[in-house]
């Protein structure tokens, strides 16, 4: 009894270092899975505030597909989906342990086909930001790509940990306490270091006489060099040595689909391709805002059903090869070119004006003053006689000054936007309408009418640009008559 009180508070400060919790299908199908569900069950009593353990819709389809299937060589994974599926309903109603997480759009559960892997990379890259992430799971390629997640360079988050479920039931692996450094990419053909080639052999040096070095130290005088002040030396800039910038080496990868192998060249550069439904954020997705929607409207001509197919295709400024091999597809990217940075401009040097000679003083010769005579005594005036006083004038009022009429500015005429800023401001006033509940539901219909004739002038380039595509537009216009 007490011993197993040792074992719940064992599992509770594992999992109190975590915020979030992820289980994999293949971890509940595991021998070990209901020991670690009893031990689960009473660490919750130990567990911090705000803990979750999930465990995504899609690994419950999973289960759900293998328990359905009467195939008698998948005998065994039947009763593990079964057998998990009642453990996983029983810690859910009566316990309160496990979480269930929402389900995905159709539209995007039929591009990932039904596959949990892809969900716990999606969920890792958002959450790792604010949280704490432990992945619970037995399969080798997705740990490595989620502890791959802690290498990235253009994002910055907290450290995610994977580990799994042994046969007895215990939790394996190691916590990641820190965010190691990012690893300095290598090039393709950079295999093998090239061994140091040894210098060759200076020959002895010869020390100078007397007389080569008095020769050395005088200054040679040549006609045809230009004489430069030595002040002009002092004010002249230092020459600054421009750094060349390197040319970007090229990835390829494969895959199953061109849009898959071009999504791992995208996450080796730190892009993620996003759905056109997520808002872009620019720390989840990198630098550069690529959709599935552009890439789809960048092959539009290109038939992949062809043996010889080899075509470069320029998508969101992303240069790609793609070319199809006897098995899957291969994708060769290319990142854009560092821009080049501007030289500032030399200042011109002042030449030193020659200062103009001293003037000398010149003595005068002393001027005797004359003697001054004492002044004579002046006399007072005599007093006059007091006139009468003569009554004051009123003042005359001024003259009011008139007003001069300045002229009005003339206002200049306003540019006329193009249809892409139109664009681009009314998606914001139909982003606001549509998620105000006041606003009646006709309007919508015909904002968003307007909006769909409005995409219908604009250029490829312009309309990928744009997060509310038409098929978005359709889908709520739908949603909005039922």
């Amino acid at each position: 009894m007490y011993s197993q009180e040792k074992e719940y508070s064992d599992l509770a400060k594992i999992l109190s270092t975590f915020d979030y919790v992820f289980m994999d299908t293949c971890s509940t199908m595991n021998g070990g899975f209901p020991q670690f569900m009893d031990t689960l069950v009473g660490s919750k009593k130990y567990w911090k505030e705000g803990l979750r353990v999930i465990i995504p819709a899609e690994c419950v389809e999973e289960l759900e597909k293998h328990a359905r299937n009467t195939d008698r060589r998948a005998l065994n994974t039947r009763i593990d989906a079964q057998r998990a599926l009642n453990i996983i309903n029983h810690a859910k109603k009566k316990h309160h342990v496990i979480h269930i997480g929402k389900k995905q759009k159709q539209e995007q559960q039929k591009r990932e086909n039904h596959f949990a892997d892809p969900i716990f990379c999606a969920n890792a890259t958002v959450l790792r930001i604010q949280y704490r992430l432990l992945f619970i799971t037995e399969d080798g390629d997705l740990t490595k790509d989620l502890l791959s997640l802690n290498d990235f360079a253009s994002q910055m988050g907290k450290p995610l940990s994977v580990m799994k479920i042994n046969k007895n039931g215990e939790l394996e692996g190691k916590i990641v306490t820190f965010t190691p450094r990012p690893k300095e990419r290598v090039p393709l053909r950079s295999k093998v270091p090239e061994q140091p080639k040894p210098e060759p052999s200076k020959p002895a040096e010869k020390k100078p006489t007397n007389e080569e070095k008095t020769a050395q130290n005088q200054p040679t005088k040549d006609k045809n060099l230009p004489v430069v002040h030595k002040q002009q030396q002092a004010n002249l800039p230092a020459k600054k040595v421009e750094s060349t910038p390197k040319a970007p080496k090229a990835w390829f990868e494969f895959g199953p689909s061109p849009l898959d192998a071009f999504a791992k060249c995208c996450l080796h550069f730190g892009i993620m391709v996003r759905d056109p439904g997520v808002a872009y954020v620019p720390q989840v997705h990198g630098p550069t805002d690529v959709t599935s929607t552009a890439f789809a409207s960048a092959c539009q001509d290109i038939d992949f059903k062809a043996a010889d197919l080899k075509t470069e295709v320029t998508i969101c400024g992303l240069q790609a090869t793609i070319e199809k091999t006897d098995r899957d597809f291969k994708v060769t990217l290319l990142p854009p070119a560092p821009a080049p940075v501007a030289k500032p401009a030399e200042k011109p040097v002042a030449e030193p004006k020659p200062k103009a000679p001293k003037a000398k003083k010149v003595e005068q010769p002393a001027v005797e003053k004359p003697i001054e005579e004492a002044p004579k005594p002046k006399r007072k005036p005599a007093a006059k006689k007091a006139e009468p006083s003569k009554p004051a004038e009123e003042p005359k009022p001024a003259a009011e000054p008139q007003k001069t009429e300045e002229p009005k500015p003339t206002k200049k005429p306003a540019p006329k936007k193009t249809d892409f800023e139109k664009a681009t401001a009314m998606e914001k006033r139909l982003n606001a309408n549509l998620g105000n509940p006041n606003y009646p539901v006709e309007k919508k219909s015909k904002d968003i009418d307007s909006f769909i004739k409005l995409l219908d002038r604009l250029t490829d380039e312009e309309r990928a640009q744009i997060k509310l595509t038409k098929e978005i537009l359709l889908d709520k216009k739908a949603k909005l008559s039922e």
